[in-house]
């Protein structure tokens, strides 16, 4: 449950972010908030209700081609919060209250102290556009050789869940290719809202690529840092380059297999896993990051993986394909496959993307229709 939270304190986060750059706007994480300081600013400090909300972080949203110029709000703004009047009653989940000890513990741990990282880590202000689509070329490789590019707002629209996947359909290698370099931390400024990182890694069960073998694919996300899990890995993974890989891409093939099943029972028995065109595994570099920043980085790993999760949501999309966020999974397995034998890395969510099948007996509403 404490996984699943993060997971979509990330999405959150990146969906806060596509929504604004939409309107000219950034987003800002403010890393140097403490957690008992947002949760005066948010209203939740000291409140005993029998569901208890844990404060998580806070997000600066101002206009592009403006800085943001502290990584906190400041300590003389803070009583005016704690003055403020909470108004209603939080809804009541469930008839009893249900403890879970080993939550509440990690909660505790993971809760952040005040820090200075902000004038340390500040990005450089870099000139940005106006977000008004999800669509491009890079290195010839056309993003979707048959459509013109999509509104932004249209895909944001139509986003949804894919519960099951068609298991015959194909995905072309230009979608492939164009989605992987979407993922990478400087051909997109998703990911400036994040002070820190990248740290996860994907690897890729590539079931249904066209021009791809099946097979364990992996692409760091952070230049150099093949050679860190190459020599973490088991030494038997093939490292080759796909041929017709776009060069700006660190791609590479672990395994020439037929995967399909593996991969669903890495994820927990779902078949969505094996019948996608492919299954992303995200795997966080992690005893390094919690040894530089301390344990509030634990759930920050988490962050950017759902990050990392709603934009291949919306990539997806607009491409005519469709994802789904697997929460459940086997870590362990996965770890001993790979040949990981500490916690340099570790397998912190997984994500499939393919071609939808129609839900039968569900019902589709537009999107914000109330």
């Amino acid at each position: 449950a404490f996984r699943y939270a993060n997971h979509d304190l990330g999405h959150a986060i990146a969906a806060l972010t596509f929504a604004a750059a939409g309107l000219g706007w950034r987003t800002c994480h403010l890393t140097d908030m403490s957690s008992e300081n947002i949760a005066k600013i948010l209203g939740i400090s000291g409140r005993k209700e029998p569901e208890k909300e844990e404060p998580a972080c806070l997000l600066a949203v101002y206009p592009a081609g403006k800085e943001c110029s502290s990584g906190k709000v400041s300590s003389s703004s803070l009583p005016d919060f704690e003055k403020l009047f909470w108004s209603g009653v939080p809804n009541r989940l469930s008839p009893a209250h249900v403890e879970w000890i080993d939550i509440e513990k990690v909660a505790s741990i993971t809760k952040k102290e005040e820090t200075e990282y902000f004038k340390e880590q500040r990005h450089e202000s870099k000139p940005e556009r106006r977000v008004s689509g999800l669509s491009g070329s890079v290195s010839g490789h056309r993003i979707h050789p048959d459509t013109e590019p999509v509104s932004l707002r249209s895909v944001i629209h139509r986003r949804r869940s894919a519960i099951e996947m068609n298991n015959s359909d194909y995905m072309d290698e230009d979608s492939f290719y164009g989605m992987l370099r979407k993922t990478l931390p400087d051909k997109n400024p998703i990911f400036h809202t994040l002070a820190f990182g990248p740290f996860a890694h994907l690897l890729l069960f590539v079931n249904r690529v066209k021009g791809l073998l099946p097979g364990l694919y992996i692409l760091p996300r952070k230049h150099g840092e093949k050679e860190e899990l190459k020599d973490t890995f088991r030494s038997d993974f093939l490292w080759e380059k796909p041929e017709n890989c776009p060069y700006d891409l660190e791609l590479y093939m672990l395994v020439e297999e037929t995967l399909y099943d593996f991969a669903a029972q890495l994820s927990c028995g779902q078949r969505k896993a094996a019948d996608a065109c492919f299954t992303a595994c995200m795997i966080s570099e992690f005893e390094e990051p919690l040894k530089a920043f301390g344990p509030w980085m634990y759930p920050y790993l988490f962050w950017e993986c759902g990050i990392l999760g709603q934009l291949l949501y919306l990539e997806a999309e607009a491409r005519g394909f469709r994802g789904c966020g697997i929460g459940c999974f086997f870590d362990n397995p996965l770890h001993e496959t790979l040949g990981l034998k500490g916690f340099e890395y570790q397998d912190l969510y997984h994500f499939a993307v393919g071609s939808p099948l129609e839900e039968i007996g569900v019902a589709t509403f537009p999107a914000y229709m109330y």
